[in-house]
């Protein structure tokens, strides 16, 4: 089926990730990566021979961004259906495309705004605390949207409401689509 390629990330040892998402006859539309050595061929050592494909319980997941975290794993964020919303999503990954089982339920954290929610971009601050921002679609516009959640994939409950910030601009259509920590902690969408 068709495949919608994202995010690229050059890993230190010279190999590399793509992430996205893909439409599976059987299955639906699941979260992807791919490992890549340096010369461009498959790395099948990631995952499950080159791929890692993954979704909520037979729900849609797509990958968005890919980010290499401080600690040396894989970040990916995007959104994922779960209890009928669509939802904040952040999965994160060893090296070697395993998921790495401290983080969330088993190596993914989805962040419910009671809407329907997609990130697009995912930053780390300096005390490992991750920002998530995207849009979230309430009273027929797209708002801002922007959570931060800490190192163990719960929402810091310190950061806006619960968690999480919901920003109407100009009561029109907005959407972050990329999200930055500056070098004083402070967070530019």
């Amino acid at each position: 089926g068709s495949s919608y390629w994202n995010s690229i990330l050059a890993m230190p040892n010279g190999k590399f990730v793509v992430g996205g998402y893909a439409y599976f006859s059987s299955s639906g539309v699941s979260g992807i990566l791919l490992g890549y050595n340096e010369n461009g061929s498959r790395n099948l050592a990631f995952g499950d021979s080159g791929m890692v494909k993954f979704s909520l319980g037979g729900s849609t997941v797509q990958i968005e961004k890919l980010l290499l975290s401080k600690s040396g794993r894989i970040l990916a964020t995007g959104s994922g259906y779960a209890q009928g919303d669509k939802n904040f999503l952040v999965a994160q990954f060893n090296e070697d495309g395993s998921f790495y089982a401290s983080f969330g339920g088993n190596g993914i954290s989805t962040i419910p705004f009671g809407d329907n929610a997609s990130a697009f971009d995912i930053a780390e601050q300096g005390d490992g605390k991750l920002v998530v921002a995207g849009n979230i679609y309430k009273n027929s516009d797209y708002q801002f949207a922007v959570a931060r959640i800490l190192s163990d994939g719960t929402l810091d409950q310190a950061f806006g409401s619960n968690g999480k910030v919901i920003t109407s601009i100009l009561n029109g259509d907005a959407r972050a689509i990329s999200v930055a920590v500056l070098g004083d902690g402070k967070i530019l969408a």
